[in-house]
């Protein structure tokens, strides 16, 4: 029997649309795609959200999260952590990346009611003190791309990375460790099961089954899963881009999409109907697949700085805008050191470490992956350069107010 898995990640800080627009991704893409998992019971998929997300669907739209909530209680979804505003944890210190962590597990356990056991790894972004996070926080598994497995294990086979396996991190630290279908080899297995059935084409999931044979041919087929990531924000950006990929800048982002939204969330029900039909296959979470199947080996992998296509673009003129988040950084523990000596002098540092509070909020605001990509919109709208600067520099601003109440204190 052979395990299907579809992982979805939520993050509506996406670059497609201006601040002032995110929740259309809530209102017409996430909603036609729990409608669409909802329609198709049998299909399982593991949900990852960032906490910042998962806050602002229950804020907006609290009848899609009582939903996504029932889909929990009745085994057909699993919630995972995909931290807390989305950063690239690889290029964080080790205390941001803590922090992101834990500030998205407790907002997934306020909003879902369940505390998540794996994360999903933001951009790939990897490094190996990130195991130990994972297991001082009682995480289980990490959820990643095939690409540091084929760096390090050249001669790995297709089968390889269809397993999972234990992940091993600094100070003996363990976590499982399990791949995403993702176009590394020369045949794209991504597009069966992810582009093709999300697109509801008999011929991707044919194709699919043939693909899926050829591994079990090669391994047997025990312990092997297929999991197809997709973002959940691409149900709303690919219509986008189908309807206004002509003009420029996508002019009408204001725009509701409606219908074509919709159609595409049916023709991804479509084909996950297609799957179900594939013999011996069978839909679980990832956490389900784990709790099945032992890991197949032990695994180390040499730190990541990101895998998306657009990385290069991403560090292209961002010198700024991460000279001014290092700088609030130090500002923040400037103020710490300073509050943990006014404490030992019998000061009150209360006000303070409100303050210091308050600044480490902006500071992960600000350590979004997106918030260093250039993305201009049309009618003056704000990109998410300016919004990470800004909330880069509010941080840097609350540390310097937590040193003014100390010197009061």
């Amino acid at each position: 029997m052979l395990t299907a898995v579809f992982a979805l990640n939520f993050t509506m800080q996406q670059t497609y649309l201006p601040k002032d627009k995110e929740d259309i991704y809530i209102h017409e893409g996430y909603d036609p795609l729990i409608k669409t998992l909802e329609d198709n019971r049998g299909i399982k998929a593991s949900l990852y959200f960032d906490g910042f997300t998962g806050r602002r669907i229950a804020e907006v739209h609290p009848k899609l999260a009582d939903r996504i909530r029932a889909g929990v209680k009745r085994g057909q979804f699993e919630i995972g952590t995909y931290t807390y505003n989305h950063p690239i944890l690889s290029l964080l210190p080790y205390e941001d990346c803590y922090k992101q962590l834990a500030k998205g597990l407790e907002i997934d356990e306020e909003v879902w009611g369940v505390k998540p056991r794996g994360l999903l790894l933001p951009e790939g972004g990897y490094d190996p003190s990130l195991v130990k996070i994972l297991a001082d926080l009682g995480l289980e598994y990490i959820l990643m791309g095939p690409r540091d497995y084929l760096r390090d294990h050249p001669a790995a086979t297709l089968a390889d990375l269809h397993k999972s396996y234990d992940l091993l991190g600094v100070f003996g630290s363990k976590a499982r460790c399990i791949m995403t279908d993702d176009a590394v080899l020369p045949t794209d297995t991504q597009v069966y099961i992810c582009g093709g059935i999300m697109q509801g084409g008999k011929e991707s999931v044919n194709q699919f089954r043939s693909r899926w044979y050829e591994i079990v041919t090669d391994d047997g087929g025990k312990g092997l899963a297929a999991v197809s990531k997709n973002d959940a924000d691409f149900v709303y950006s690919d219509s986008l881009k189908r309807k206004y990929a002509p003009k420029s800048h996508w002019a009408h982002f204001g725009e509701s999409l409606g219908d074509l939204v919709w159609k595409n969330a049916e023709d991804m029900g479509r084909g996950w109907a297609e799957l179900a039909k594939v013999k011996d296959v069978k839909f679980n979470t990832i956490a389900g697949y784990i709790d099945e199947f032992p890991a197949a080996g032990e695994v180390s992998f040499r730190p990541a700085f990101g895998w998306y296509t657009s990385f290069h673009e991403w560090l292209a003129g961002s010198e700024k805008v991460g000279y001014v988040v290092d700088e609030a950084r130090d500002e923040i523990k400037h103020a710490e050191y300073a509050a943990k000596i006014a404490e030992k002098v019998g000061l009150d540092t209360k006000a303070a470490k409100a303050k210091l509070a308050e600044a480490w909020e902006h500071l992960m605001l600000a350590e979004i992956s997106v918030g260093r990509r250039a993305c201009a919109h049309v009618g003056g709208k704000a990109s998410r350069v300016i919004y990470s600067m800004e909330e880069a520099l509010k941080a840097r601003d609350l540390a310097v107010e937590a040193i003014e109440k100390i010197k009061k204190a």
